[in-house]
């Protein structure tokens, strides 16, 4: 699985106007100017609302057609629609959880355009300042058809004395066994196999608010890798 930012060169403006070019993220409220008499009241710092559109262009290369493409948002606020050339394919109405849009119907060889509309008119809509548009990073996603699922790595610590953990691994992958690793500081520390397995960290170092130290959990299933940090 791949997964990177998907941050740069995206086009914005208020619904109708002409769009010019920005980096992600962005907080489309602070453009809009405040009044005393806006509806947003004094909770959200008497801003006034708006709809915005963001617009990226995507090239899809041909090795795309067998594999998963998606796009994960962490915060878009507070309603968002996603159109993939024009056709919509999702969307979030809650501005505060991350999101994730497969991208169906991407055409393979050619450039595609994703659009993403927020509707910030519906004030008040929220007891503090929540800010307008997409104003958290956002990722673009590419998995292999059969694949360990999205968030599919779970960490659970069992003791600390000794330490051992348990890891559980959820994939679509026929026949595949998953293969586990755990590193700290660059280094592997322990190993294991399984989709429900048991792990013992020799020497374990854990985790305070003082310690935050930090292992990664990296798993492999077929041609499927992924990882997840944690800490004991």
């Amino acid at each position: 699985m791949e997964k990177t930012l998907f941050c740069q060169q995206w086009r914005f403006g208020k619904a109708g106007e002409t769009k010019r070019c920005l980096d992600l993220p962005h907080d489309a409220m602070q453009e809009q100017g405040r009044r005393a008499d806006a509806p947003s009241g004094r909770s959200e710092a008497f801003f006034l609302g708006g709809s915005y559109e963001y617009e990226k262009t995507l090239f899809a290369p041909a090795e795309w057609k067998d594999k998963l493409v998606w796009l994960e948002f962490e915060g878009v606020y507070p309603k968002a629609r996603v159109l993939l050339n024009g056709k919509e394919i999702g969307g979030c109405n809650y501005g505060y959880s991350r999101s994730r849009v497969a991208l169906e119907g991407l055409r393979y060889g050619e450039v595609n355009t994703i659009t993403v509309l927020v509707d910030d008119e519906g004030h008040p809509n929220s007891r503090w300042y929540g800010g307008a548009g997409i104003y958290r990073p956002v990722y673009l996603i590419i998995s292999p058809g059969y694949h360990i699922q999205l968030d599919g790595i779970r960490v659970t610590t069992l003791s600390y004395a000794p330490a051992e953990i348990q890891v559980e691994v959820m994939h679509n992958v026929p026949d595949g066994t998953a293969t586990i690793e755990i590193f700290f500081e660059g280094k592997a520390v322990a190993s294991g196999s399984g989709e429900n397995c048991r792990i013992r960290i020799p020497d374990a170092r854990l985790w305070d608010a003082e310690h935050p130290n930090l292992y990664t959990c990296w798993v492999t299933v077929g041609e499927d890798q992924a990882e997840t940090r944690f800490g004991i």
